[in-house]
Order: C-alpha cells, then structure tokens, then sequence
C-alpha cells in the first residue's frame, strides 16, 4: 500500500536535496576544481583587507554541502516519524557520519595547501574514509526507502546497485589501505619509490576517479526514487477511453 501524499512530501524533499548536495560535494572534494578558484577570488577582491581569521571563509563551499546534507537529512527525519521504523537506526547511523564528514572536511582543504603536515595528512584520511563509509550509508538508506514504496522494479534496482556501490567502495578502502601500507614501508627500491611517487603526485585524482562510479550510481538511484515518489504524489490522469463505435447500418 502506497504512503499518503502528505507522508510523502518530505521524502521528496530530502531526496531532492540530497540529489543536489551529491554532486557538490564531490566537486568541492575534487582538487583544484572549486576549492583553489574560491580562494584566488577572495584574494582578488579583498586583496589582503581582512583581517587573518577571515580567510575561514574559503571553507564557505564546503559548510554549504555538508548543510544541504543536513537539510536532506531533517526532512528524511520527518518522513521516518510518520511510522517508519526501518529508518530510525539507519538514520541515527547517518547523522554521526555527517557530523563526522562535515568535522574532518576542511582537512582536506588545508592538506591541499600544507602537503607536508601530518596533522592535515591524517586529517585528509580521515574525511576520506568517513565518506566512503557515508557512501555505502547512503545505499543503504535508499534500499531501505525504495523498499516501502510500491514499485517492484525501483526495489529491484536498488538492491542491486547498493550491493555494487557497496562492493565498489570496499575495494577502494582496500586499495587506499594498501597504499599506506606501502608508504609506511619506505622501501629503498628505486623502482618502488619512483612508482609510489607517481602515485603520490596523482593521488588525489586517481581517488576522485576510483570514487566516482560508486558516487554515479547512486546519484542515479536517489534521481530514480524521487521520480517515484514524485509520481505517487502526482498520479498521471488515467487516459481518456475512446467511444465506442456505432454499427454499420444494416443493408436493406
């Protein structure tokens, strides 16, 4: 049985936000795509007039995608007191690593800047785990959602790619393990060292792309479920049935 339309509201508006908030998160993540222009336009423009403490401000971005993600997160709070169970525990989960991502993400901008700081170093680390992990909450999230809306094949569909997504994260984890692993082996290897450094040089890069077919899909899955959801609050108009034909007259 389909929820009210009044039910369904806020879950249209968590997940319409959430569709939005994805996709920004990931290009303020990205290095050199949002972060360094935001900072060459505050220097361009102030040009040095405020004062030290301002330069906070370049973390502006990155406070506005973590608060769009809250924002998501109320309205799927809301939708989860209408009697969803399920979704209490799953939540619950969801808002400690969105405080724990929004804590350890200027990290990652500060370790853009001071390479060599081992406390922005762990910083950075520290805010990509809790996102993948966020990653791997997020289909579960919508797992749980499609599966008390009543459409077999978005149910199907999330099952499937949160199984992958999931899968695809995991092995992300394993390869960025494996990476430090042998950073902290320090081998005297030539050959090793070179290649480690070509992966240091790219590393940031070579982890948005390893990220991004997870991230992707499940953009794709928070669009297709707010598409469902849109169409139980909005029925499409049955189609009008065409009259009936009238008889041939008879031939005399």
């Amino acid at each position: 049985m389909a929820p009210a339309p009044l039910q369904l509201r806020p879950l249209w508006l968590g997940l319409t936000q959430m569709l939005w908030a994805l996709p920004l998160g990931l290009l303020v993540c990205a290095p050199g795509v949002v972060m360094d222009w935001f900072h060459l336009l505050i220097i361009v423009v102030v040009q040095g007039k405020l004062p030290r403490f301002m330069w906070m401000v370049d973390l502006l971005p990155t406070v506005a995608v973590w608060a769009i993600f809250a924002r998501a997160y109320h309205h799927l709070e809301c939708y989860e007191k209408t009697g969803r169970a399920p979704l209490e525990g799953t939540l619950f989960y969801g808002r400690i690593l969105l405080i724990f991502c929004a804590g350890t993400a200027p990290f990652l901008m500060w370790h853009f800047w001071v390479e060599h700081e081992a406390v922005f170093r762990v910083g950075a680390l520290l805010f990509a785990v809790s996102s993948f992990l966020f990653i791997m909450h997020l289909n579960t999230l919508l797992r749980l959602i499609a599966e008390e809306l009543p459409d077999p094949v978005l149910q199907g569909d999330t099952r499937l790619f949160a199984r992958i997504n999931t899968a695809l994260m995991a092995v992300v984890l394993n390869i960025l393990s494996a990476y430090l692993v042998c950073v902290a082996l320090e081998s005297r290897d030539p050959i090793f060292r070179r290649v480690m450094e070509n992966i240091s040089l790219q590393g940031q890069w070579l982890l948005v792309l390893l990220v991004l077919p997870a991230v992707s899909s499940t953009g794709i899955m928070i669009w297709k479920t707010r598409r469902t959801v849109l169409l139980l609050l909005f029925p499409e108009p049955p189609a009008p049935t065409p009259p009936p034909e009238s008889a041939p007259p008879l031939a005399p």
